[in-house]
């Protein structure tokens, strides 16, 4: 299992699928570091995508 610190280093942005600007990383579920998952949300359009380490 990967710790807390290795998951926060990841990249904390993303390229958006639909309009192409850059996503942030956006912690709104309670389990993003339990399950290894980070969260993005694009600030342009909305939209959100979960990318699992």
């Amino acid at each position: 299992m990967k710790s807390n610190n290795d998951i926060k280093n990841k990249s904390k942005e993303l390229i958006c699928p639909i309009c192409d600007e850059i996503m942030k990383q956006y912690d709104y579920t309670y389990d993003t570091l339990k399950d290894a998952k980070v969260n993005y949300k694009c600030d342009h359009c909305g939209h959100k995508s979960t990318k699992i380490l």
